[in-house]
């Protein structure tokens, strides 16, 4: 019961400003039923949820970004701002941020092992004048993860992993963007790298609480949900109170959607990063041909003014021996010439030290599979090469084993192939995406996210060597380079919401920034609104924005597209100057063919009136509003591309169904003053199929018209369907609890070709939810099968992610008595569905054609189906076991063809013929096989409940279908059937599209006074364009805030101590809550501690609940 628990729970903190929160650990091993049971119980509680973890992922860049500018020409530095960095604390020793810059400083401040008092408790090193602030709010054991149990809070926020202090120093150290901005060090991750949630959400609060301006949090996880992220929650919560947040992207590549959280909250800057100017991307000569390479940077640098390595190049040991350099040369073999071999077997550097210790001047290493080289990791250990490593791709690397062996053929030493290493050979790389820099858009609304771009690389402070710096890049690198930057921006404008910085920074950006991946001008949904520029952000003259979306982008989401589309959004433009200023709006596509998708006509607000030639005064200093059209042009529109499974991770596929661009906005005086609002949208041709009944007749067949009334071809897949189960309401915004929900199963089998079924037949799952999916990668359906009737499960299938292509999601068994593993097909979802098929061969379950099918009696089976929050471990569904048979469904749309066992076989056929034209219609044929011509009952499933029809079924490249949510899965039901029920409180089933955003409505001040001059954005409107430093900028500064919220007046909320013995920390009783929300960490296992946030009223209690 509860009350038997209540001895053994913790406190381990609270927060009221941004979660209205308590977090508690439970003991080990508590259920989720039983924390409702609590939540029911105790008067206050709202809810209970789990509480996530996550992981922490200059001077060219300072110069490049325009921060040297900002700080040389027009006078900013930072000074009055404070910054907070959420991360692994902060080496306040060190000589780049105001410390003694010596390594025994940094020994008294740490101390020798993590239990020592010297990193608990603060002395004569901290604070200091740079790092003036902070607290601890993990301590030095806890991993994050699992190990809840040892986070601790003290107040020194001493570095013990280094990744606080590299961002630190990025945003406000000696060398920084913003030098005189105050630095509040925030401990929320312990060395070893893992974030607590309740360590970061507690920190966020400290931050409001304490006056910060802006966070840094480059730290986050991949393929982040922001309507259920509790810290994405808490950030917008920050917001309110005028804290802007600047948190990385992600590193996890150009792949759909792998954008994480908490960047992608709505009101968050996701920072993406570009390549850092000064470095190159190496090229390898062969007999005067460029092979395009990677450089190991580990290895010796090769971008020196000075590099040049070349050498006679030897694949292997030159006799077709030892050509994955696994094993050591023969000593001198390889002296004077450059050893190319093969990728695989061992670790990368060990193929190095080989090639070394035989004289070798460079390694090449030609990798193994198709793609872009990359930097290959160290394998570990002391050795570290002090001749360069470089990787070729698999094609270029046969290009040069083809060379190699034509010398080898003709046994001519003058043709011996040479290899050159040479800077003169290489290209910049500036104004390109980094490759690791994730891609977009988010999960939850298909938002535009990342929103602005920043290099990373950058050398910074290096934590522990008093004075010493090195190299620290990732999108951890970016963000803080665009965070001190937004300190620049609040220096000149102080009553600057954190929209009005947002739009500073993202209308000034950088525009024509490049792909890593294609070479071509880089999508919104990898760079947002393009790369900083934190010069221009100064000295704008003007600013736009979207205040239907409060952002200075639009995001017009997912597009089911059926017909000729038109969106209208409002853009409000604000005149920074007091005076007139003439400026024309156009759009401008990123590709050139995304012009016949959609057009973009400029409207007078809340008319049809075009602007004549595009072009408006803005008052002075005064708001102006116009109405732009988005409109989509069905016919245009390409089919979907994307899916979950074999698509999981394909860029291009993603690429092809956006639309995606800039309004730009230029001064008709001056052409080279030019801002830029990023658009981006999904759009595919969607069906829309309505049956003329829903209803099925005991016939054979009986038969149905389907009209398609979309745009996009009706893909048909009929199943047997075999269980429904009603609407779960899903979890509330920041609850971290999706819950994913089963609406309907489906089934059908199908003979198979031996080669690929060794059983001889397949069977498909069909699942449909009552929410949508962006990607499945966060939803995992487990279907377990018992095959022999014993009452004990055999086999689960799955969908999981590829060993092998991360987030290429597969359907996956495993034998549940020797946990041996099988893939055979990849998992169907078209992404921004409801609509699963996991497709399974019979041996993979243990069945084959002729044991179980063929047989005197085809083999009855027990299956069990369930959904499965992944991302978070939050409750899901499971339905009630239900039995079927092989080859016996009772609805299908094909009788099939006989086999010559004692009853017929049906194969369900996928052919084109099933699928339903654009604008078409088709008379689908259901048969009820238990009024077929020899069935026997027996042989028929027993609980089929009708036909489940998907009509956007996968009919491969360029076909992956589309339809409505309301029409992809149609429930043909068999008489006396009772159709599920929605949950009358669940909104957002549809998800997915930009419609479902709740928006808050713009606040005005009633108290502004016009004199001012002040928009209602807070931004402050200068006398004369800024060309100098701030003399003659006005003291008072504009703003784009959408609301009054203020912080706290009241003293400061106290650090908390788990110490049971002392009392709450005292909240501002000026600051209550609107209204009571949800809840924190780990919901239990047998093998974790559990921690929990209730989400209380205004009250605080004085005893554990």
């Amino acid at each position: 019961s509860a009350g038997s628990i209540d001895s053994q729970v913790q406190i381990l903190g609270q927060t009221q400003l941004v979660l209205n929160s308590i977090f508690l650990r439970f003991p080990k091993g508590i259920s989720s039923e039983e924390l409702h049971l609590i939540s029911t119980q105790v008067d206050g509680i709202k809810r209970i949820s789990p509480m996530g973890h996550y992981q922490v992922s200059m001077l060219e860049t300072e110069a490049h970004v325009g921060g040297k500018m900002a700080q040389n020409l027009y006078g900013y530095d930072g000074t009055g701002v404070r910054v907070a960095v959420l991360d692994t604390g902060v080496d306040y020793t060190h000589k780049n941020l105001g410390g003694p810059g010596t390594i025994e400083a940094y020994i008294d401040a740490i101390g020798v092992d993590p239990y020592d008092e010297r990193n608990k408790k603060r002395d004569n090193l901290f604070p200091t004048v740079k790092v003036v602030d902070g607290y601890d709010f993990v301590g030095e054991l806890s991993a994050g993860e699992e190990d809840d149990e040892y986070i601790e809070f003290d107040e020194d926020p001493i570095d013990a992993g280094g990744h606080g202090t590299s961002v630190a120093d990025t945003i406000a150290g000696m060398n920084g963007i913003a030098p005189g901005a105050d630095i509040i060090a925030l401990k929320v991750c312990a060395g070893q790298g893992g974030c607590p949630g309740l360590s970061i959400a507690m920190g966020i609060e400290w931050a409001v609480a304490n006056d910060v301006d802006i966070l840094n949090l480059s730290l986050g996880s991949d393929y982040g949900q922001a309507f259920d992220d509790e810290l994405a929650y808490a950030i917008d919560s920050a917001t309110s109170f005028g804290v802007l947040t600047i948190a990385s992207a992600a590193n996890c590549g150009d792949a759909p959607y792998c954008t994480g959280t908490p960047g992608s909250a709505r009101s968050a800057m996701s920072v993406a990063q570009t390549t850092v100017p000064g470095e190159y991307n190496p090229f390898v000569e062969v007999n005067n041909e460029l092979f395009e390479a990677a450089h190991f940077p580990w290895s010796e640098s090769v971008d020196d003014k000075d590099s040049y390595f070349t050498g006679s190049i030897q694949y292997g040991d030159g006799a077709f021996d030892n050509t994955n350099g696994c094993e050591p040369f023969e000593d001198g073999s390889l002296k004077g010439k450059i050893v190319l071999v093969d990728r695989g077997s061992c670790f990368f550097s060990l193929k190095v030290e080989h090639a070394e210790k035989a004289g070798a001047v460079a390694t090449l290493v030609a990798n193994n599979v198709d793609g872009p080289p990359f930097p290959g990791g160290h394998g570990g250990g002391s050795f570290y090469p002090i001749i360069p490593a470089l990787m070729v791709s698999l094609e270029d690397g046969d290009a040069i084993r083809e060379m190699i062996m034509l010398n080898m053929v003709n046994g001519d030493d003058t043709t011996i192939p040479r290899a050159i290493i040479d800077i003169q050979n290489f290209q910049p790389t500036a104004l390109m995406t980094m490759g690791s820099s994730a891609r977009g858009p988010d999960m939850s609304f298909n938002r535009i996210k990342p929103e602005i771009a920043a290099p990373g690389g950058n050398l910074v402070a290096e934590f522990g060597t008093g004075d010493g710096e090195s190299i620290f890049g990732g999108t951890s690198g970016a963000a803080p380079v665009v965070a001190g930057a937004a300190a620049l921006a609040k220096q000149a404008c102080p009553e600057c919401s954190p929209l009005a910085l947002k739009a500073f920074l993202m209308n000034s950006a950088f525009r024509e920034i490049k792909s890593d991946t294609t070479n071509e001008l880089a999508e919104i949904s990898r760079i947002g609104a393009g790369e900083l520029r934190a010069n221009k952000a100064l000295a704008a003259t003007f600013l736009a924005y979207s205040p239907d979306e409060e952002a200075p982008s639009f995001s017009l989401g997912l597009l089911e597209v059926t017909q000729d589309i038109t969106i209208r959004r409002r853009m409000r433009l604000v005149n920074l100057l007091q005076e007139e200023q003439t400026v024309t709006i156009r759009p401008d596509f990123r590709l050139i063919s995304n012009s016949d998708k959609m057009t973009i006509d400029i409207y007078e607000t809340g008319t049809d009136d075009l602007i004549p030639d595009n072009r408006i005064t803005l008052s002075t200093c005064g708001d102006t509003f116009v109405d732009l059209a988005f409109r989509i042009h069905a016919s245009q529109v390409e089919a979907n591309h994307m899916n979950s499974g074999s698509e999981g991770n394909n860029a291009e596929a993603l690429g092809k169904n956006e639309i995606d661009g800039y309004i730009v906005i230029s001064d008709a005086e001056d052409d080279t003053n030019i801002i830029g609002v990023p658009f981006h949208a999904l759009a595919r041709k969607s069906a829309k199929v309505v049956p003329s009944k829903t209803i099925l007749a005991s016939a054979y067949p009986d038969t149905f018209d389907l009209v398609n009334e979309g745009a996009g071809t009706a893909q048909i897949d009929l199943f047997d369907l075999v269980a429904i189960s009603d609407d779960i309401p899903e979890g509330e915004a920041g609850a971290e609890t999706p819950t994913p929900d089963i609406r309907a199963v489906g089934v059908r089998t199908m003979l198979a070709e031996r080669d690929e079924c060794e059983g001889g037949f397949a069977l498909e799952f069909a699942i449909n939810s009552w929410e949508r999916q962006a990607h499945l990668l966060p939803i995992t359906y487990y279907v377990f099968v018992d095959i022999n009737g014993d009452g004990e499960l055999d086999y689960a299938v799955w969908n999981g992610m590829s060993e092998d292509e991360n987030a290429k999601i597969q359907t996956i068994s495993t034998n549940l008595s020797t946990y041996e593993r099988s893939a055979k097909y990849f998992t169907e979802h078209a992404t921004n569905t409801a609509n699963t098929v996991l497709r399974v061969c019979s041996d993979q379950i243990g069945m084959t054609l002729e044991e179980h099918i063929l047989g005197s009696k085809r083999q009855e089976i027990t299956v069990e189906v369930e959904a499965y929050d992944y991302l978070y471990g939050g409750p899901g569904d499971i339905l009630a076991s239900f039995t079927m048979v092989p080859f016996g469904e009772r609805y299908t749309n094909n009788p099939g063809i006989s086999s010559p066992a004692i009853w017929p076989i049906r194969e369900p056929l996928r052919d084109a013929h099933e699928d339903i034209r654009a604008n078409g219609s088709s008379t689908l044929s259901v048969y009820d096989m238990l009024n077929g011509v020899g069935e026997s009952h027996d042989s028929i499933n027993p609980q089929s409940l009708g036909a489940l029809v998907f009509s956007n079924g996968n009919r491969g490249k360029g076909a992956r279908g589309a339809a409505t949510f309301e029409t992809e899965a149609l429930l043909l039901l068999a008489p006396g059937v009772e159709p599920p029920k929605r949950a009358y409180n669940d909104t957002n089933a549809g998800g997915i599209t930009s419609d479902s955003i709740l928006q808050d409505e713009l606040i005005e001040d009633p108290n502004r006074s016009e004199a001012d001059l002040v928009t209602d954005e807070g931004i402050v409107c200068r006398a004369a364009r800024l060309t100098a430093a701030p003399s003659a900028v006005p003291t008072k500064s504009p703003t784009l805030s959408p609301t009054t919220s203020k912080k706290p007046s009241s003293t400061p909320i106290p650090a908390p101590s788990l110490k049971p013995s002392t009392p709450w920390p005292t909240l501002s009783p000026t600051k209550e809550p609107t209204e009571v929300k949800a809840v924190a960490t780990d919901i239990p296992t047998e093998n974790s501690p559990s921690v929990a946030v209730l989400f209380m009223p205004t009250a605080v209690p004085t005893a554990s609940p």
